[in-house]
């Protein structure tokens, strides 16, 4: 086994930054009390809670009230879509996403419309997984209550275009339906303005930007209008829309890795990009046909290469590749084990999806890396 080691599975998690260590490390030792207690041990837990959420929602451009803190994206959108069981949607118990969301909006999608009858319409998806504002206004009926849709998909790299999401949020603001946003991917990889994007509410997990795992937030527009409803019940911690004492460890350490990372995400953007495209010219240039290419060549995140290679196995050569110090993934690591329900919605074969990696790069790859990642794969086809 090689004793190099070259990450390129930043999409399924990142490594938690040096910055954002220390301050586990400070606050674990320091800062100990309950923030919901009114002594002084608990009101410096209770000051660190609020002095992060400030930081937060500087950093991604709303206010400090409309960011509550769980444990990441599933949680947030199980609460966001689960709340159309709630009487303040009345009867338009139907939800509209694109066929190419995560799983944990597929799966909670799944479960209200088979134990609880709520409707389940998706929109059109091109070959990338791409879709336009005509494509969801035309999956959306005056049931609608909620459309949920992947800002940037952690499978193919696919984002949105701005002006496709203008358009929605206007439809959405006209005809009184909630538009919630997973941004899970896109944070720490391209600009985020939430005021800006228009949504009602959105998801971000810590853990895809340098932050520990089990540490995320939901954005809700104005949590007093809002329809979101708890998925957690029980105190009053985050304004009564998500109980359970909150993790001060990792709220301080998602803080400290959201600023560490902004401060050189222009400069990381422009790496990225050029590590990705060597890496596609590679390929293709050996390739030539055998290489199809899932990410949209203009709409994308900057750091994600999906791909397929005919005539290969993916899911066989993955511990090939590991052997020789390079770890990437044929796809979403939530779908381990199963078809991938996103690319089967993009069309691709069944033979496509065997031969299938995405290549997610963070800031820490090389140029040298991503060449001996190529040399091997090429070298073991």
């Amino acid at each position: 086994m090689s004793e190099n080691r070259a990450y390129f599975d930043n999409n399924a998690t990142t490594p938690i930054h040096p910055d954002a260590l220390q301050v586990m490390y400070n606050v674990a030792n320091n800062v100990h009390g309950n923030p919901s207690s009114s002594y002084a041990i608990g009101k410096d837990s209770r000051n660190v809670v609020e002095n992060c959420r400030q930081v937060i929602a500087e950093k991604l451009h709303c206010f400090p009230s409309q960011i509550i803190f769980n444990s990441g994206a599933s949680e947030g959108n199980n609460t966001v879509l689960k709340s159309i069981l709630e009487n303040n949607y009345s009867s338009r118990k139907e939800i509209v996403t694109s066929p190419v969301e995560h799983s944990s909006v597929r799966e909670t999608m799944t479960f209200l419309r088979d134990h609880h009858g709520v409707r389940w319409r998706t929109c059109d998806v091109d070959k990338y997984g791409f879709f336009t504002f005509e494509d969801v206004s035309k999956a959306t009926t005056r049931k609608t209550g909620i459309i949920s849709l992947i800002y940037g998909n952690n499978e193919l790299g696919t984002l949105m275009r701005d002006d496709d999401l203008r358009k929605i949020v206007q439809m959405c603001r006209s005809n009184r339906i909630h538009l919630h946003l997973d941004l899970t991917q896109c944070v720490g990889k391209i600009p985020i303005n939430l005021t800006e994007l228009g949504c009602d509410s959105a998801v971000i997990s810590g853990h895809k930007f340098y932050a520990p795992k089990g540490i995320g937030a939901l954005y809700i527009r104005d949590p007093s209008l809002s329809p979101v409803v708890p998925l957690v019940h029980g105190g009053v911690q985050e304004g009564g829309l998500r109980a359970g004492t909150e993790n001060v460890v990792h709220v301080a350490a998602m803080a400290t890795a959201l600023e560490a990372t902004l401060s050189t995400m222009d400069k990381d953007i422009a790496r990225m990009k050029m590590l990705r495209d060597n890496c596609y010219n590679i390929l293709k240039n050996n390739l030539g046909d055998r290489l199809r290419l899932f990410t949209h060549p203009e709409h994308n995140l900057p750091n994600t290469l999906s791909i397929s290679i005919d005539g290969i196995d993916s899911r066989a050569l993955l511990p090939v590749l590991d052997n020789h110090g390079y770890q990437l993934n044929v796809g979403s690591a939530c779908s381990k084990g199963k078809r991938s329900a996103t690319l089967m919605a993009i069309g691709a074969t069944e033979s496509q999806e065997k031969g299938a990696l995405r290549i997610s790069l963070g800031t820490g790859n090389t140029s040298h890396e991503v060449v001996g990642l190529c040399t091997i794969l090429l070298s073991e086809i």
